[in-house]
């Protein structure tokens, strides 16, 4: 009876090792080609290609500059980059896709995944590419699958607690740097800056190689003494200016009505390198995300103070701008006027261009 205990026991034993090593030897069947979605050298990424099922797609992609590009012809914000990048070198393999969960999850990707290549050294072909599915039930890791592959796995970054979806966004919005402006000031050719109801402090300042001459608006009167130093200070501010964030929220009727209306502020750009660029300026209505509901005396406000819509061209982007990002911008023709601008009575007027979309 007891031998056949002690064999019973060591039955069970041998058999739960047997379990053991088939799990195992199953597992280690999948090759590792096929659960590799890490880069390590992140910096011979020179391409990456985002698709998704509904037919959105993006590229970054980087020269012998270093410097990441968004389809071609914008820059894409920083932040986003580095995210992508850092799932990229970290994200790992954290288990299997359980076999009760096979099949949804393989259809999930085939149907709803965001297809991403990664592309190295400028090569043609690329050197990753796989799928990306979303999250699990506890939000802490990410469906993922090399291509012409059918094992899913679930992946994570290491101490990150979240899932990865989000970073491999196709939506190019969301990718856009928030740049307004980013002039180099010595390559600047010209600024006009139009009041539509104060057109005497409009201006149009030109630069030319060793010359800065400032005119009204339309050309005429010209400035016998303009202030150079100011010039340059004021072309200086042009090197970063930014937005808020690109309006969405409009629909086309909206924004072809508010367009049918001339600007409030004009402002137009010439430099050497990228042409003529042009941001129209005008209010918005007051909402209930305004800061300021009331003006001083606790009357209701008609728009928001605070911010304003603008139209940029060519680029035919309605986008939202804080006050205290674009103001310092506004200036106007007799504050380059050295023989009036340094005059008591010019000091003591107050010059509010932003308070001037208002009237």
């Amino acid at each position: 009876m007891k031998n056949n205990k002690t064999l019973l026991i060591l039955f069970i034993l041998l058999a739960g090792i047997s379990i053991f090593f088939i799990y195992r030897t199953k597992y280690s069947t999948v090759k590792d080609e096929l659960k590799n979605f890490s880069v390590s050298d992140t910096a011979s990424i020179t391409k990456i290609f985002l698709a998704d099922k509904a037919g959105k797609s993006l590229t970054l992609s980087r020269g012998n500059d270093k410097v990441w590009v968004l389809n071609d012809k914008y820059s894409p914000r920083r932040s986003n980059v580095l995210n992508l990048l850092e799932v990229i070198y970290k994200v790992d393999v954290r288990t299997k896709v359980a076999k009760a969960a096979y099949n949804t999850v393989l259809k999930s990707l085939a149907s709803n995944g965001i297809k991403c290549e990664i592309y190295l050294n400028g090569k043609d072909e690329p050197e990753r590419v796989f799928y990306v599915g979303g999250q699990t039930e506890d939000a802490m890791g990410t469906f993922m699958m090399i291509e012409n592959s059918n094992a899913p796995f679930i992946t994570h970054i290491p101490g990150f607690n979240g899932y990865l979806t989000p970073r491999f966004s196709t939506d190019e919005m969301s990718w856009r740097d928030p740049a307004l402006f980013t002039y180099q000031p010595d390559k600047i050719k010209s600024i006009k800056l139009e009041y539509r109801n104060f057109p005497q402090n409009s201006f149009l300042i030109e630069q030319t190689a060793g010359s800065k001459k400032v005119f009204s608006s339309d050309g005429s009167n010209p400035l016998s003494n303009p202030d150079t130093i100011g010039i340059d200070n004021y072309f200086n501010l042009y090197s970063t200016v930014y937005f808020e964030s690109i309006v969405t929220t409009l629909d086309k009727n909206a924004v072809d009505s508010m367009l049918s209306l001339p600007p409030a502020i004009l402002l137009t750009i010439s430099d050497a390198d990228s042409g003529s660029k042009r941001l129209s300026i005008y209010p918005m209505p007051l909402s209930k995300t305004s800061l300021a509901q009331t003006d001083s005396l606790g009357k209701p406000l008609q728009f928001d103070v605070d911010r304003v819509y603008g139209y940029l061209q060519p680029d035919e982007l309605v986008i939202l701008i804080q006050q205290q990002n674009i103001n310092k911008l506004f200036r106007r023709k007799i504050d380059f006027d050295l023989n009036k601008s340094n005059s008591p009575v010019v000091k003591k007027q107050k010059f509010s261009a932003f308070m001037l979309i208002f009237n």
